[in-house]
Formats: C-alpha cells, structure tokens, sequence
C-alpha cells in the first residue's frame, strides 16, 4: 500500500512542476458565445473559432497547402489588377 501512495505522490509532484511550462497564456474573445482566437496564416494574424467541442478536425494535411495556393492565386490577380 506504501509503494502505491508513493507512486501516486510522485505523480502529483512530476504533474505539479510540469503545469507552469504547459500553461502559457493565449488571449481570446468571446463574441456571440463563441472562443476566437488569433491564428497565424502566411505570416498574417486571422481570427478563428475554437470549437471545443468537435469530434473532428475540418482541416486536413493538405488544407494548408491548397490555402497557401489560394493566396497565392489572390495576391497575384490583386497584383495584375494595379498593374493594369
């Protein structure tokens, strides 16, 4: 019984020094009860929903990649645009 409350006790401890490294603060908003926080794309800040609720991811691997095409495609219409 003595070794189980000192595995446990160890634990608590291991759980107690390691919770200030994983607690960075993030600021948030809360706008019509939804969590939105500041996400970074291409090197822009955007807002997104925190859903903490989903069973699923809506963004794949690739999802990045074809957003980095889209922006690319964007900037250059928008490029082509002032240049006429």
């Amino acid at each position: 019984m003595r070794w189980i409350l000192a595995q446990i006790g160890l634990c608590l401890a291991a759980l107690v020094v390691a919770l200030p490294a994983c607690a960075t603060p993030r600021p948030f908003q809360v706008l019509d009860g939804q969590v939105v926080i500041t996400v970074t794309l291409n090197g822009r800040d955007l807002p997104a929903l925190l859903d903490t609720g989903a069973t699923r991811s809506l963004i794949t691997p690739p999802s990045p990649r074809r957003w980095a095409s889209a922006a690319s495609v964007w900037a250059a219409g928008q490029s082509a645009r002032r240049e006429r």
